[in-house]
């Protein structure tokens, strides 16, 4: 069962490591802009539904944009996802932005993702889709 759906226009914003300062871990500001916006999006995505329990599936798509010295035939390539971004950021921390900003709103924690997939493309536009699917509940 598909819990939420989400696609978010823009370039992909991956996690990046907090820095220490002064003997305390400080988040970047660039990363509490983009994890307060995706929980709001996803609370207005979620419609008041309670957070789901059990196993779930993340699955995430970035899209990039074509690099503008790409010719005919790379251009085609990448529209028909026969070319794959290899390019930072790390697929890991785009994931990780996500997972960490759906906690207590799509799942209640993301230790619940049992089966995760970031992928990394191009196409037109630039975007962020994210789907999450309830996979199983740990009551059976």
């Amino acid at each position: 069962m598909i819990v939420v759906e989400i696609d978010i226009p823009g370039r992909a914003m991956p996690w990046h490591r907090p820095h220490d300062f002064k003997g305390r871990r400080l988040t970047s500001e660039a990363n509490r802009i983009a994890i307060g916006a995706l929980k709001e999006l996803a609370t207005r995505h979620m419609a008041g539904r309670r957070p789901v329990a059990g196993a779930v599936r993340l699955e995430v798509v970035c899209v990039y944009a074509i690099p503008a010295g790409w010719n005919a035939k790379q251009r085609a390539a990448a529209l028909d996802a026969r070319a794959w971004h290899t390019a930072r950021p790390d697929w890991d921390n785009l994931g990780k932005l996500i997972s960490d900003a759906l906690n207590g709103i799509v799942y209640k924690d993301d230790c619940q993702i049992a089966d995760g997939r970031v992928a990394k493309r191009y196409g037109q536009p630039e975007r962020t889709m994210i789907r999450v699917t309830q996979i199983g509940d740990i009551y059976g």
